[in-house]
Order: C-alpha cells, then sequence, then structure tokens
C-alpha cells in the first residue's frame, strides 16, 4: 500500500476504535490527552500522539500494525473486544474508506492496490480463527507478496525509502501481531510466504500500554 492508502487506513482505524477521540481523546493535546491503547511514547517503537496524517512513514506503519494488533489479538480486556471489532468489522470499515481512494481516476494505480487489502484480511481471518482455537498450528497461509507490483509511486515524508527487491521465504504468519495466549500456542508456526525485507522492516512487536498488555507465553519452552 502507498503511504497515501495508509493515511486513509490509520484515519479510519483510529476513528473505528474511538468514535468520539476529537472530544474525549483531542490530538491538540498532545501525549497527555492519549488514549490508553495509543502505542507506546517511548522505546524504539515510540510514536507521536498526532493524527495518521500527521506521522511520519515509521510512526504510521507502527500505529497500524498495533491496531491490527489489538483486534486480532483476542485479548477480552482490550479495546476491540469493549467495541465488539472483529476482522469482519475491520474490513467492512476498511473497504468503506479506501473505495475512494480506489476509484480516484487521477491516480488509476491506487486501483492495483486493491489486492493487498484482500490478501491482508486473508491472513487476519486466518489468524483470528487460530487464536479461537479453530485452526490448527501447523496450518499453511499462501499469499503473493508482489501482488500489484509495479513503479514506485509513493509520495510521504522524508522518512520514505525504495523498495527493494523481494525475497520469497517462509515466515511466522503474524511477525508484527501480539503473541497468541498460551493455551493456543501452536506446536508448529503457522507459515506464509512473506517477504524477508518486509519482516525485518517491521517491528517485531509493538508494546502496549495500561490494561491492554496481552500475557505472552514462554516462548523458549521445548516442543
Amino acid at each position: 500500500m502507498q503511504q497515501n492508502g495508509c493515511k486513509v487506513l490509520g484515519k479510519a482505524w483510529v476513528k473505528l476504535l474511538e468514535p468520539k477521540k476529537q472530544s474525549t481523546y483531542p490530538y491538540t493535546k498532545g501525549a497527555q490527552k492519549r488514549p490508553p491503547w495509543w502505542p507506546a511514547m517511548t522505546g524504539p517503537n515510540k510514536i507521536r500522539h498526532k493524527e495518521p496524517d500527521h506521522l511520519h512513514k515509521r510512526e504510521r506503519i507502527i500505529l497500524l500494525m498495533h491496531i491490527l494488533g489489538l483486534i486480532v489479538s483476542q485479548d477480552p480486556n482490550g479495546p476491540a473486544a469493549h467495541r465488539n471489532i472483529d476482522v469482519a468489522k475491520l474490513e467492512e470499515v476498511t473497504r468503506e474508506a479506501m473505495a475512494t481512494w480506489f476509484a480516484d481516476r487521477e491516480k488509476p494505480k491506487n486501483a492495483e492496490k486493491r489486492c493487498f487489502l484482500t490478501q491482508l484480511f486473508r491472513v487476519l481471518y486466518k489468524e483470528e480463527r487460530y487464536r479461537r482455537g479453530e485452526l490448527d498450528g501447523s496450518t499453511t497461509i499462501c499469499i503473493n507478496d508482489l501482488a500489484g507490483s509495479g513503479d514506485y509511486d509513493d509520495e510521504d515524508d522524508e522518512e520514505d525509502e525504495p523498495p527493494s527487491q523481494q525475497y520469497h521465504q517462509a515466515h511466522p504468519i503474524s511477525p508484527f501481531l501480539p503473541t497468541p495466549s498460551a493455551s493456543l500456542s501452536p506446536s508448529h508456526q503457522i507459515t506464509s510466504t512473506a517477504s524477508t525485507e518486509m519482516a525485518n522492516y517491521y517491528p517485531p512487536r509493538v508494546p502496549l500500554r495500561s490494561s491492554y498488555i496481552p500475557t505472552s507465553p514462554d516462548t523458549t519452552t521445548a516442543e
């Protein structure tokens, strides 16, 4: 997805989690008025409490991955569960928010990015089922990380980086989202054909604040 598309996603996803954010947690009040679920503002994955449009590319991506983690984590005490938000609701809001962006006749390449959302939600639905205990840990999901690839055209801030060659290799289905609960820990990793460059680019885990920190299993235990 281009960063202009990510800006649309960011605004829609924040509004989904916090419908009255502007009145309850206004961006103009800075860090002191950020919602409890906002990503950490210290550490290697810190981001500022600003509108997605005004965040740097790196911050915006961290915010998006953080929100995905909150929704798919199955945390009964998290903000997604509080508002009855699941992957199906996220997809509904996402498709509606992105419809105009995809249909922009002045930027026909936007429509080519639609397949990325399709593949994203394919993975999210599978992970949601996995965390509910409906899928075995050996389940494999196939995606095409070159779908919709073409000329690089991404208007964003100074932190933009040119794309690099993609390498196909099996990686965990969810290298970015919070670790599933111990009761759903698989005996084998769920894998997908994600690229090495992508796995290295995104942070392996975005720290959560307050009561939304999920319980993680001891991943060092031998199988």
